[in-house]
């Protein structure tokens, strides 16, 4: 299990990421309606395609930056290069377009990737941080009572240099 993950906390961050990516689709299917699509086409129906398109980025992002951020092992090496090659194939594919209203789709889809990434990988780094006190008083908690079982059976106190292989 992932430590500080659990149902609720996957339910808040993935209702976070909906909401942000509600009101981000909004104001840019607004914004696209009324300066570079005709505006016979029906907002809800704009707003319902960037909002359906933009769904599994939004969760790509958030799940990446959490996991990302929360392991305490470095990470960047691994996600940086996925993400800025997920960002150059959205942009190539953008350029590739011939219609203007798939490339709005694919580029506010690229910028809610962003923006969850973001998010994912704040919320993910306070769970670590705040947890590290926890994780220390355990380790410890641990050593006492090795050090108290080892007392018991009459070992050293020292842990001979295998056990650490």
């Amino acid at each position: 299990m992932i430590e500080g993950f659990s149902i609720p906390t996957a339910v808040t961050l993935l209702g976070f990421g909906c909401a942000l990516t509600a009101i981000i689709c909004f104001v840019c299917a607004g914004l696209a309606r009324y300066s570079v699509t005709d505006a016979s086409e029906p907002f809800s129906v704009l707003l319902l395609g960037l909002y359906l398109y933009a769904l599994p980025l939004m969760a790509l992002g958030i799940v990446v930056g959490y996991l990302s951020s929360i392991s305490r092992e470095p990470a960047i090496a691994d996600t940086l290069p996925a993400v800025l090659t997920l960002a150059g194939g959205v942009t190539v594919y953008i350029y590739s377009l011939d219609s203007v209203r798939k490339s709005i789709i694919a580029g506010i889809s690229l910028l809610v990737f962003t923006i969850n990434l973001i998010g994912g990988s704040a919320y993910g780094a306070y769970v670590r941080e705040t947890g590290k006190l926890e994780r220390m008083l355990f380790a410890i908690e641990q050593e006492k009572q090795i050090l108290n079982y080892r007392k018991s059976r009459n070992l050293d106190a020292v842990m001979p240099d295998w056990v650490w292989k």
